[in-house]
């Protein structure tokens, strides 16, 4: 669908089709992004996720490209693992509070590969910045804000009525640079005293200075390139895993059957690890599901064209903003049987429909770099959480089920609102392996 909204030309792919062709066919054209005042004005503009395709993108993908491929992401199972071990035991021990436990846990686990610090407690400086930046992701949004239509709204005072872009730049610039510079500096420092941990940061690090030396300006677009890591990698995982914890409870037989699957593998004497995947289908369906049915990304980020182009006969001119509707590709009836339906039989042999990858983590050179990395925490959290746990209705007084609607809340990534329920050991035996952890 094409729009033309105050001057400005936007076009919305509803089919996986379009975006296919356009994103990545086409990706010469359609692989840069829109223009963000907002971004500008809190100094996250040269963030990759929101630069304009040019050198300092190729520049900053390098660094993800070199480190996180699928088998360069083997490196850092040891602390999802680990992290994963912990959030088991958070969660044993305080079920109630299961919605904060992986907040922690998602922003722990990224802090640890990314700088190499070992999150030990909830009010760790990390995990404040973390969440910090989490919330400056959801109020500032993406693009097609007011402000992006009528940049000159940035020089409002702060005071005036509906400005809530100045206070938030004001508040936010500063913490952006603190957030960028401190564990930067502190990598550095531990580098220089030989005692840093392995981290994405050091490895990038010390393959700058193998290669001919780390210049100021490669340092600074690392920096830069960490810093969106966990400013949207924290956040995007956190929204996936809550959306399996959501679906799980609300569809008891799909949890059951993986519960099964993972009883065969493992033989309730173990929990799971990385080399399970392969032996638990039921699983990585049931996944594949949460992602086409409650996509953590309802459109994503916006494309922006860098050229005329003609498609379909449609003319769609150079600086046209692109948008994938992500909720649209996963409900179309064209590409699966029922989208409405939460089938995770779906992606299993004999029907084996096409596979959400596009919908979760993008199109073209604009997909996600650390996608690998993102899938290997959520798989192992949900895997180990099912071989464990079981996640039932909450009771009332008298004892009786009580069943929540899930209320999903949107923004750039989507996710449920809080909801009760009861997160309890499957038996003792599985209580027993978590306190041995």
């Amino acid at each position: 669908m094409y729009f033309n909204i105050l001057g400005k030309s936007l076009v919305v792919l509803s089919s996986q089709e379009a975006a296919s062709d356009l994103l990545e066919k086409r990706s010469a054209i359609y692989s840069s992004r829109p223009p963000s005042t907002i971004h500008e004005m809190i100094g996250w503009a040269d963030m990759l996720g929101f630069l304009s395709y040019g050198e300092q993108f190729h520049q900053q993908r390098k660094f993800f490209q070199q480190g996180f491929t699928r088998q360069g992401c083997f490196v850092f199972r040891p602390s999802q693992l680990s992290q994963t071990h912990v959030l088991l035991k958070k969660i044993l021990q305080d079920p109630k509070h299961f919605y904060d436990h992986v907040r922690q846990f998602s922003a722990a686990v990224i802090m640890e590969i990314t700088y190499g610090h070992k999150v030990t407690s909830d009010d760790d400086p990390y995990i404040n910045i973390a969440e910090g930046m989490a919330r400056i992701l959801t109020e500032a949004g993406h693009t097609l804000s007011i402000i992006d239509f009528f940049p000159w709204l940035r020089y409002l005072p702060s005071w005036f009525p509906g400005n809530w872009f100045g206070p938030l730049a004001e508040n936010a610039a500063p913490f952006i640079k603190h957030m960028r510079n401190m564990p930067f500096e502190q990598v550095r420092q531990q580098m220089a005293a030989g005692n840093a941990a392995p981290s994405f940061m050091s490895m990038q690090i010390e393959e700058l200075e193998q290669s001919g030396g780390a210049s100021l300006e490669d340092l600074h677009t690392l920096k830069v390139a960490s810093s969106q890591m966990y400013a949207a990698g924290a956040d995007t995982t956190w929204s996936a895993i809550m959306n399996a914890i959501a679906v799980l409870y609300l569809y008891p037989k799909a949890q059951r059957k993986a519960q099964n699957e993972l009883d065969k593998v493992l033989g309730g004497k173990r929990l799971p690890d990385f080399e399970d995947r392969e032996s638990l289908p039921e699983l990585e369906a049931i996944l594949q599901e949460t992602a086409r049915w409650r996509p953590t990304t309802a459109f994503g980020l916006p494309h922006s064209s860098i050229a005329d182009d003609v498609y379909r006969g449609m003319f769609i001119p150079k600086g046209t903003t692109v948008l994938a509707n992500g909720t649209a590709m996963s409900m179309d009836d064209k590409v699966y049987d029922n989208p409405a339906e939460f089938r995770p039989e779906r992606f299993l042999p004999p029907q084996s429909e096409p596979l959400p990858v596009n919908i979760s983590f993008g199109w073209g050179r604009r997909m996600c770099p650390g996608r690998h990395l993102a899938n290997a925490s959520v798989w192992i959290v949900i895997a180990s959480l099912l071989a464990a746990f079981e996640i039932v209705p909450a009771k009332d007084d008298k004892g009786q089920d009580v069943i929540h609607e899930i209320k999903w809340l949107p923004g750039i990534t989507s996710h449920p609102a809080p909801f009760p329920c009861m997160i309890r050991p499957r038996s003792s035996n599985a209580a027993q392996l978590i306190a041995r952890l």
